[in-house]
């Protein structure tokens, strides 16, 4: 099949109109999404987890595939919607599973297939057998909840149309898992009248007893499709509700809303959750007997810059102050003060505390602060994270730097903690590098001008045998001067670094996607899965590039080769990624991917493809996002190049113990022309006077020698 009879990406073709979704109290693992799934592993890389994902469309059934065998600690089940009359594939079983679409319950059709011995599964439902003894049943207390338009984003007709179930969506979002079961009913709901100033919404809900302080505390919390529902008892006092409370009523800042301000009590709320009255909120806190506990207004001296809020209350879990609510936070001298609202006994003014790495912190009463915030009231948002910047500490590269005899490996064998490979991955010094027949360059380029910052002109060719030095024969028509690119990226980017660990072009990937205006950018999880998902999809269109090595820092040949076996690897978290990735990342997202590096021209692909492109900073063993504004693909002047060519996944530039300088498997792809399917890798220059030769000897090759895998649509979802 030519490039051009491809079917447009499965992406935009979903299986199901309608969206159809899964409830959480069905399956014993997690419910998760492919966007949230893919946030999971790439924020607990090792951690075991049970998730059940429903596949929206073909492509995403092929990056789940891709995931659940990347990590043995995920125990993934994938359900695949099947059509009236479709039958389930080898290796899927077929299930008639509930869910809802919106707020009815709906049962679908579907092929179920588990990667991992402990997948999750359904839950047991309840059958009913004869002669059964009838269970005792828990003693349960009646509660009251509420909720008001003001304080939810949600859109108040579709609760009133259905209020039992938006609760109950906003009690699975809030509550355990294993608690559910315990929280019952709802019933006799009732409304005001339409057009009422401040329209409420009540109802009663039935609770087993021992769980009714779970449930006090999830009043005034914020749930699913941004609602929020308040709780309060019947009647306080044993034996159906704890013991009457105190409550702190709070007003609103001058011009908050009503969302911001219940967002900012929710905060600040303690055990016993929020309390709603007719006008204001409050939070409720346990009565203190006799007096002999006083509120005050303490401060905190002398902490760690970097502590965040959970540190502060740890600090205070064994302290005589109860219940703690920090106000604000100063970071003076390298060293942090914080000033909170606690209970202590009336007779202590101030107290040392020790801290972790074996220092002393003071705390005290500061004279007079407690009057003026009295007066003032104000509430001061607390960052609950801190934000960390990771500077990239490089040394410019010397413009082609000279290179060693022909596939010459005289880099060091890696050490531990020189670079993030793989423990799977091979590291066998003793093949024979020459068998890998790698070029390398004869004449080094001249450095760039000192001080440059972005694209220098100039040319090299072998004053021999008027070659380019990079390219071989040059051609008559090509322009007079190529734009390269000298020590720093290009004028007007700047660097947005990641943290590497093997995974950095997938990092940059993402981080570049983000700066496109991707909504919802996917993790680096998302985008090694989706790169991996295209390159199995169409492997017979990149197999015959592929230089038959491992995806190791020292590249290790595969023998015998095994394409499906490199894919496998790939897939793993950690593998390092070069220039036939580069062009199935461009070709799977449907957008242009320009990489850049020091000394070396702009290299694109996937020129032709709509919307922002997609801009990579390369060197020494590590990929970066570039961020900023740039000249479109076809307003610069890119020349095939090997400088991108190489696998890459150091830490940070120059971190990792490899330093070569062979070309990669890409190098085919700029010599014989682009295929269709790598649209713009060809790196053709726009509104030069490159001759009609030359074009047409790369048109025709491109025909003959390129893969068949087209880029008309975009096989990953941004």
């Amino acid at each position: 099949m030519a490039p051009d009879e491809l079917p447009v990406s499965a992406a935009a073709r979903p299986w199901e109109k309608v969206r159809w979704e899964l409830r959480a109290g069905d399956w014993a693992g997690t419910v998760h999404s492919l966007q949230s799934l893919s946030e999971a592993r790439a924020a607990e890389p090792g951690a075991e987890l049970h998730a059940v994902v429903v596949a929206r469309s073909p492509d995403e059934e092929g990056q789940l595939r891709e995931l659940a065998g990347s990590s043995s600690g995920l125990h993934l089940t994938v359900l695949r919607p099947l059509a009236r009359g479709e039958q389930p594939r080898e290796g899927e079983a077929e299930r008639l599973v509930p869910g809802r679409v919106g707020a009815n319950i709906a049962a679908r059709r579907v092929a179920v297939r588990r990667y991992g011995a402990r997948a999750p599964e359904m839950r047991r439902q309840p059958r009913a057998c004869a002669g059964a003894v009838a269970a005792t049943s828990a003693p349960t207390a009646v509660l009251r909840i509420s909720a008001e338009p003001r304080y939810t984003r949600a859109e108040w007709r579709r609760i009133l149309k259905s209020p039992a179930a938006a609760m109950r969506q906003w009690l699975v979002s809030v509550a355990p898992a294993a608690a559910l079961r315990d929280f019952h009913d709802t019933f006799l709901w009732k409304t005001t009248a339409e057009g009422a100033a401040r329209p409420v919404l009540l109802g009663l809900w039935r609770v087993q007893r021992d769980r009714v302080p779970m449930a006090l505390g999830f009043s005034g919390r914020e749930g699913a499709g941004g609602q929020r529902w308040f709780v309060e008892p019947m009647r306080w006092g044993p034996p159906d509700a704890p013991p009457p409370c105190a409550v702190d009523w709070r007003a609103p800042d001058a011009g908050q809303d009503g969302y911001a301000y219940a967002e900012a009590l929710q905060s600040q709320a303690g055990p016993l959750g929020v309390a709603r009255g007719e006008r204001h909120l409050g939070l409720r806190q346990a009565r203190q007997e006799g007096g002999a506990a006083v509120e005050r207004t303490w401060q905190l001296s002398d902490l760690p810059p970097y502590w965040r809020l959970v540190d502060v209350l740890a600090l205070l879990q064994d302290t005589e102050l109860a219940e703690p609510r920090v106000l604000r936070k100063r970071v003076v001298a390298g060293r942090s003060s914080w000033t909170l609202r606690a209970a202590g006994p009336a007779d202590l003014l101030s107290f040392e505390l020790r801290l972790p790495d074996g220092s002393q912190a003071l705390a005290f009463v500061p004279s007079g602060v407690d009057a003026r915030l009295r007066q003032r009231r104000e509430l001061r948002p607390v960052r609950a994270l801190t934000s960390l910047d990771f500077v990239l500490g490089m040394a410019p590269a010397d413009v082609g730097e000279a290179r060693g005899a022909a596939g010459a490996r005289d880099a060091p064998m890696p050490q531990a903690g020189d670079h993030d490979h793989h423990d799977d991955y091979a590291m066998d010094a003793e093949r024979d590098p020459v068998a890998r027949k790698r070029k390398a360059d004869a004449v080094p380029s001249s450095p760039a001008e000192p001080g440059a910052s972005s694209c220098e002109a100039m040319t090299v060719l072998d004053p021999a045998t008027q070659q380019d030095a990079h390219t071989g024969p040059a051609v008559a028509a090509t322009p007079a001067k190529a734009r390269r690119c000298g020590v720093a990226p290009p004028e007007g980017f700047h660097l947005e670094a990641n943290l590497g660990q093997g995974n950095c072009f997938p990092r940059a990937v993402a981080q570049a996607l983000a700066a496109a205006g991707v909504k919802k950018a996917p993790t680096h999880v998302a985008v090694r899965a989706c790169i991996v998902a295209h390159m199995r999809k169409h492997a017979e269109a990149y197999e015959q590039h592929w230089d038959h090595c491992e995806p190791a820092p020292t590249e290790p040949l595969m023998d015998p080769p095994d394409f499906a076996r490199y894919l496998d690897l790939l897939s793993r978290d950690g593998a390092w990624m070069g220039a036939l990735e580069t062009a199935a990342c461009a070709s799977a997202y449907g957008k242009p991917l320009l990489v850049y590096a020091p000394g070396k021209v702009p290299q694109v692909y996937n020129r032709s493809a709509a919307g922002r492109p997609l801009h990579l900073w390369y060197v020494d063993d590590h990929y970066s996002c570039l961020k900023g504004d740039a000249a479109r693909p076809d307003e610069l002047t890119p020349e095939p190049g090997g400088y991108a060519d190489r696998r890459a996944g150091a830490t940070r530039p120059g971190s990792s113990a490899r330093s070569r300088s062979g070309p990669r498997a890409l190098s085919c792809l700029i010599s014989t022309g682009s295929p269709r399917g790598f649209a713009g890798s060809s790196c053709s220059t726009s509104g030069s006077s490159m001759g009609a030769t030359a074009s047409t000897a790369s048109a025709t090759q491109a025909d003959t020698t390129g893969p068949s895998c087209s880029s008309a649509g975009s096989s990953c979802s941004t």
